[in-house]
């Protein structure tokens, strides 16, 4: 008798309406399914599409604490760097939010920042709070049990 595998694998011929993207959030072990899945939904979306929690939120079926959080995981791991423009550099003269996504991690200044020194100004006092925090590990953090 033949060796008969219980598995197997259906191609579908792609001729329209289907996204080619990066194996690279796929096979990330730091990233949760949703923000896999989010990463996902985010690349097959048109280059203009404009996002927005509130946009993301309506083409998911997760609610808004869910997509916010996979997008935190895709910012944490530099998928997506979300720059918050002041009203002097956004065209409404009021505070706007760009999200840059990046089908391979950004490692450096990302490319296409609106404003490139606020992106500089805010990894130095990064650094320098990564500093502090390190300077001074002898700082007791007190439980919520234990607050008066």
């Amino acid at each position: 008798m033949a060796n008969v595998s219980n598995s197997s694998v259906v191609r579908v011929h792609k001729n329209t309406d289907f996204t080619i993207m990066c194996n690279h959030h796929l096979r990330n072990q730091k990233l949760s399914l949703k923000a896999i899945g989010l990463m996902s939904k985010i690349l097959g979306l048109p280059d203009d599409w404009n996002y927005s929690i509130a946009g993301l939120v309506k083409i998911c079926k997760e609610g808004e604490t869910a997509v916010r959080a996979a997008l935190h995981e895709l910012i944490d791991e530099r998928y997506v760097y979300l720059e918050k423009l002041p009203p002097n550099y956004s065209k409404s003269g009021r505070f706007e939010y760009v999200y840059h996504i990046y089908e391979i991690p950004y490692e450096n200044i990302p490319d296409g920042l609106e404003c490139p020194d606020l992106f500089l100004k805010i990894q130095a006092k990064k650094q320098a709070e990564t500093k502090q925090n390190a300077a001074s590990p002898d700082i007791e953090e007190q439980d919520a049990e234990n607050l008066y």
